[in-house]
């Protein structure tokens, strides 16, 4: 079954690709023009934003009492990711794969869910700390634009469902379960509205309530764990930022700190909150909008924004693709428990 779950990734990555080769031939022809020396630099920058991004998930991992080495946690983020894109699972591929890589290695599955949980809670509200910041340059300078608010209010309703799903799983779950009895009905009744009728398994709620009120039991022990796994996501997000500035420079553009805020806030924005996988069709063309408002010509701001897209999405899906035979989940051999 998992080499056939393989080969059916593969043949999405393939048609990927195919449907994308445009772009990525536009982010291969912007690199001609960049200074190679800042252009390294933005790789870097990158690759310190990876590693951040994968301990935040160790110490997601750690707060539950199940360590994890770098050398296994690394590849299953970048697999991650690749998968999220591939697979039209609306997200749920990536944080499943990094669950069942996990597991293959011999961790609990109900700490695997609650580390994961953890991690892409913080993940979600490191976004917003990231985002903040840019979106109020963006309206102090009078060029903040009605669907960069909604992006905005997009991604603190899902920071607050995150934050509103652990409290009830601690202190309500009768309440929680209410939510989810209510949700479950309300789509078998759209399905059937729509004339492709689905049926919600009678113990879904029951479940998924017993499932969250233990992992949220078991991260709230750490309260400083939570804090650390905070720290890392933002950590990362400024290595992040830093190699949008480094792009900038790699093209001669001289921007200031309140423009590389609002160009990568904007970026980041409907790189989360994006309909599609990993915003693909939206970052590039937000950003570029950002960047000429800040005078930035449109050939240099799509530039800057195509090289910034290639270094940190499509070299990391690149690298996902050959990270997923790597992982647990996907693994030529089984993988020794750790």
């Amino acid at each position: 079954m998992r080499r056939l779950l393989f080969w059916a990734v593969v043949i999405g990555a393939v048609l990927f690709l195919a449907a994308h080769i445009a772009e990525i031939a536009v982010f291969a022809r912007s690199l001609m023009g960049a200074e190679k020396g800042w252009l390294l630099a933005a790789v870097g920058l990158q690759a310190v934003y990876f590693v951040l991004y994968a301990e935040c998930y160790r110490s997601a991992f750690m707060v539950v009492d199940t360590p994890r080495p770098m050398r296994q946690m690394l590849p299953a983020v970048f697999a991650a990711l690749f998968a999220n894109v591939v697979t039209p699972t609306a997200g749920a591929a990536g944080p499943a794969l990094i669950i069942d890589d996990a597991v293959q290695y011999g961790a609990n599955p109900a700490r695997a869910v609650a580390a994961t949980l953890l991690a892409q809670g913080c993940v979600f509200l490191g976004h917003a700390i990231a985002v903040a910041p840019g979106l109020l340059v963006l309206a102090l300078s009078g060029l903040i634009r009605p669907y960069q608010i909604v992006g905005m209010l997009v991604l603190m309703a899902i920071v607050f469902v995150h934050i509103a799903a652990f409290v009830l799983a601690l202190r309500s779950p009768r309440t929680l379960l209410a939510i989810l009895l209510g949700l479950a009905d309300a789509a078998e009744r759209a399905s059937r509205a729509l004339r492709h009728p689905i049926h919600v398994p009678e113990d879904w709620a029951e479940r998924t309530t017993s499932d969250s009120c233990a992992s949220a039991a078991l991260v709230a022990r750490r309260p400083s764990g939570i804090v650390r796994t905070l720290v890392f996501v933002v950590a990362g997000f400024a290595f992040d930022l830093a190699s949008l500035y480094a792009i900038a420079m790699a093209f001669d553009f001289r921007l200031g700190s309140g423009e590389v805020l609002a160009g990568y806030a904007v970026g980041r924005l409907f790189w989360i909150v994006s309909p599609l996988p990993q915003g693909i069709g939206l970052v590039g063309g937000a950003m570029i909008l950002t960047l000429t408002s800040f005078h930035a010509s449109p050939d240099l701001a799509i530039a800057i924004a195509t090289t910034y897209r290639g270094i940190a999405f499509w070299l990391p899906f690149f690298i996902g693709m050959l990270m997923l035979r790597v992982t647990g989940s996907f693994a030529l051999r089984r993988p020794a428990k750790t």
